[in-house]
């Protein structure tokens, strides 16, 4: 689904500094889960908060081996950082995700918000869909609007 310069972009891009020092940060939190095969890291998904609220997470690092696709790996591992994050107070989730992987997402109740690009060089943008997912209050709490009759 994606060019070969865009292929090339992304790799120089998870494959830099800042990108593992990001993603060590949140392994470092404790906000990043995986999923081992035979002591080969199949799956990853992490998560941090998104805003000085408190009320939102947002998800990255999102990747399962392609030998392993379609295996529900992809499902796992979001559904256990996305119960982390829970845990720590988050109820609503968002992802800024490849198109190819809308359709992955948008399976876990996310939505898309908009749409836009992932700068990955001076050259290479990714299409990227930005998608969120609210939790449900939990059944038989009321929530109570003010203002509306």
């Amino acid at each position: 689904m994606l060019s070969q310069a865009e292929i090339a972009a992304f790799m120089e891009h998870v494959y830099s500094t800042a990108y593992s020092t990001r993603l060590s940060d949140v392994v470092v939190a404790d906000r990043m889960v995986g999923a081992r095969l035979n002591g080969e890291l199949i799956g990853t998904a992490g998560w941090l908060p998104a805003n000085d609220r408190g009320s939102t997470a947002r998800l990255i690092g999102v990747f399962v081996s392609p030998l392993y696709a379609r295996l529900g790996i992809g499902r796992r591992v979001v559904g256990a950082a996305e119960d982390q994050a829970r845990r720590a107070g988050f109820s609503t989730f968002t992802i800024r995700a490849p198109l190819g992987s809308r359709d992955f997402f948008e399976s876990l109740g996310y939505q898309a918000a908009s749409h836009g690009v992932w700068p990955l060089t001076r050259e290479v943008a990714l299409p990227v869909a930005f998608l969120r997912k609210v939790d449900a209050p939990p059944q038989g709490v009321v929530v109570q609007l003010r203002g509306v009759n």
